[in-house]
């Protein structure tokens, strides 16, 4: 027992001995600077760059990357570049005093001050920043990249090429105003209205939906669908991918070895005939409006290279007076209240002439990250995006009681369809909490030509919204289908009630030749 205890008291000492720490003086060297800028700089930049794709398909990713900053307002651009830099100083902080604590610790006298050892703290501690993103971009870019090595004669063998249909337009043709919601999705309504919410964020927009024709995949009110499961629907998921495919008929793809762009002119399937085409061959005047610069990702390009629509932007309503000289309010542009302003204008205008119309209007104040609310507007909601959603249903309710109350109505259809699901801090947040439920994107047919068959249970996704637009001016044309999508009013199956929604969006995914002709 004596030589037990007598072994334990000696081992104590000697493993005291072993540990002896104390500080001491530290040196960081030049290389381990340099390592921590660097580390820093391409920190920061990951942590600005998962803030503004938060919730955002790879796709979008990979397009928001190729397509540039075009577009962009100043402000924006000066808010990247202090959040940059204002990370960067506080990463090169941190990481900074660590490694001058650790090199100061000796251990018996002994100094861990060591270069080699500071950079290789330094690339642990970078690492482990890196690691969590690295895993889901190379895991998702190996996933769609697989797909899109595969040929697939899907979209060759079921897309129907307008200019074969045979369409046909009433003797008095129908006017088009075609509103595109920013991240509206019925996931803001409450549940009573197929949302999650105990407190709807969009009364307005369901009360229009419930008294005038709305497309549902279930028996509330609903919409588009983009993602089931763990399979999404390729080519629909950020803004100019969503005017595309409901103006077309066709998603807008990222994986096929075409040409996308050609300097800072986009070519978004120019060898496609969209909506915008139809109507300028029938007579139509026609106007694309944002608030925003329309260059960015593609938007004016896309418009007046399909029909010649007039590009109506920020610049425009500068013109016009609607906002002062050099005004910027730092978030997109303008705010929507001055877009709705300007789109009173420029309607007014379009109906005075002899012509019919098509009116494409883009909002943007519930954009992410956190949307944009009006100084005086009502905030009644916990957070920015809530009042911001709740603000833009006040916005568009008003805007259709203006138009509904115009001369010009009566001859007028009215289209509002949530652009893309939104990728707000609060909506990954309801999605967290509701993981089983189905997000969908608004949408709302007001003075349609015609009633639908059947606008419950409908299977259906962004691009069954081109022919589904042209059924409600009265258009007809043969077979009920145009482009990949169905007309909704008829009875006709969709290519996702026919297939089934994983498959779709699975051969979506592969490379297409015929895809690449209309490019």
């Amino acid at each position: 027992m004596k030589i037990v205890e007598r072994f334990r008291v000696k081992l104590g000492m000697t493993l005291t001995k072993a540990v002896t720490i104390s500080l001491g003086k530290s040196k960081i060297s030049p290389w381990v600077f340099g390592f921590v800028l660097l580390f820093s700089i391409l920190s920061s930049l990951m942590f600005w760059f998962r803030k503004m794709v938060q919730g955002a398909t790879f796709e979008s990713v990979i397009f928001t990357v190729k397509s540039g900053v075009s577009g962009v307002t100043s402000g924006m651009t000066l808010d990247a570049v202090r959040d940059v830099l204002l990370i960067t100083i506080l990463c090169m902080a941190i990481a900074l005093g660590f490694i001058y604590f650790i090199s100061s610790v000796k251990i018996n006298g002994r100094s861990l001050h060591r270069t080699p050892l500071q950079i290789m703290i330094v690339i642990v501690l970078f690492l482990s920043i890196f690691l969590q993103d690295s895993i889901y971009y190379i895991s998702s870019y190996r996933t769609i990249a697989a797909l899109a090595r595969e040929e697939s004669a899907f979209i060759a063998e079921n897309y129907i090429n307008p200019k074969d249909a045979n369409i046909t337009f009433p003797d008095e043709k129908r006017n088009l105003v075609y509103i595109a919601l920013e991240s509206i999705e019925n996931t803001f309504a409450d549940t009573k209205n197929g949302g999650v919410l105990s407190k709807s964020l969009m009364p307005n927009l369901a009360n229009l939906a419930n008294k005038n024709i709305s497309f549902s995949h279930n028996g509330k009110m609903g919409g588009s669908l983009f993602q089931v499961d763990e399979t999404a629907m390729p080519g629909v998921w950020w803004t100019i991918a969503s005017l595309v495919s409901q103006t077309s008929g066709l998603p807008l793809k990222q994986f096929d070895n075409t040409k996308v762009y050609e300097k800072r002119t986009r070519t978004i399937l120019n060898g496609a005939t969209t909506l915008n085409n139809i109507l300028a061959d029938n007579g139509y005047n026609q106007i694309f409006m944002c608030g925003s610069y329309a260059e960015f990702g593609g938007r004016a390009g896309y418009f007046s290279n399909h029909g010649n629509v007039a590009i109506r932007d920020i610049r425009g309503a500068e013109e016009e007076g609607i906002i002062p000289e050099g005004y910027n309010n730092d978030f997109w542009g303008m705010e929507d209240r001055f877009l709705y302003d300007y789109a009173r204008l420029e309607i007014g205008r379009l109906a005075d002439e002899d012509e019919p119309f098509a009116m494409t209007i883009l909002t943007v104040d519930t954009h992410f990250p956190h949307g944009w609310v009006d100084d005086g507007s009502e905030t009644k909601f916990k957070t920015q995006y809530e009042n911001a959603v709740a603000t833009s249903d006040k916005q568009v309710s008003e805007f259709i009681k203006w138009i509904s109350a115009q001369d010009f109505y009566e001859n007028t259809t009215i289209v509002l369809v949530g652009d893309h699901p939104s990728m707000s801090d609060f909506s990954n947040e309801v999605k967290e909490k509701n993981p089983n439920f189905i997000r969908t994107t608004y949408n709302c047919f007001i003075n349609a030509a015609k009633k639908p068959v059947n606008n419950k249970f409908r299977w259906f996704c962004n691009m069954d919204i081109f022919p589904t637009m042209l059924s409600a001016i009265g258009a007809e044309y043969d077979g009920n289908r145009m482009g990949l999508g169905t007309d909704l009013f008829s009875e006709e199956e969709t290519l996702i009630e026919k297939h089934g929604f994983e498959y779709v969006a699975k051969e979506l995914y592969k490379a297409s030749k015929f895809y690449e002709k209309l490019q």
